[in-house]
């Protein structure tokens, strides 16, 4: 697995035509707030992480399972290849034409009897940015995307919650906070030593004061 690749999973329903083989669904959701992820945050893929221009640089697969051994059932390399993907409302699209082999018929009849219906994607976050929320949970909003890896139709349909995440930048957004916590502590700190001595210099020359 390539270094900070994460995988996020949805549940979705794919489309499969009859006639002419081509399988389409919905491949990355834009601009929706996740399930809880890992216990700990939400997230939101903004729209604005993906753009045309960056799908023409990406080398994106379909797979069955995250597994390349069952074939690579298409492939959009620079924009060009047997793999069609297009931005919508809903979010990055998919659709591309069976292959006319065991596996790729294989997996047309599973769409077809409704055996596959979620999809999985491996993508490296570029920007990202952290939120506290009032329930202690975190909200990640993804602001760019370095690289989308693969595209996996599953045989099992897990949570979009059920992820493999690399969220160094939630403990670094951590640290962060824990920093700016200590750092008002040790304010709060010597504010109260300096009220202190105040304090005490007002009690030891008070008889000195006019009033």
């Amino acid at each position: 697995m390539k270094k900070d690749l994460e995988i996020r999973s949805i549940s979705v329903e794919f489309q499969a035509d009859n006639e002419n083989r081509i399988i389409s669904g919905l491949a990355i959701p834009l601009e929706q707030k996740s399930e809880l992820l890992g216990g700990e945050f939400y997230e939101i893929i903004s729209r604005n992480a993906i753009s045309e221009d960056f799908l023409k640089k990406q080398d994106i697969k379909i797979y069955l399972d995250h597994n390349p051994k069952n074939g690579t059932f298409a492939r959009c390399k620079k924009g060009e290849g047997s793999l069609d993907l297009n931005i919508t409302d809903r979010g990055l699209e998919f659709s591309f034409e069976a292959p006319n082999t065991v596996f790729g018929n294989a997996l047309l009849e599973g769409i077809r009897r409704k055996d596959y219906d979620a999809v999985s994607f491996g993508f490296i976050v570029g920007k990202d940015e952290w939120v506290k929320n009032e329930d202690k949970t975190y909200l990640r909003t993804v602001n760019s995307i370095k690289l989308i890896d693969e595209i996996s139709i599953l045989s099992q349909a897990p949570a979009y919650e059920q992820t493999n995440v690399n969220i160094r930048s939630l403990e670094a957004y951590k640290e962060e906070e824990e920093k700016i916590l200590q750092e008002e502590i040790r304010k709060n700190e010597i504010f109260n030593k300096l009220d202190s001595i105040v304090n005490d210099i007002d009690t030891k020359y008070e008889k000195y004061l006019i009033k």
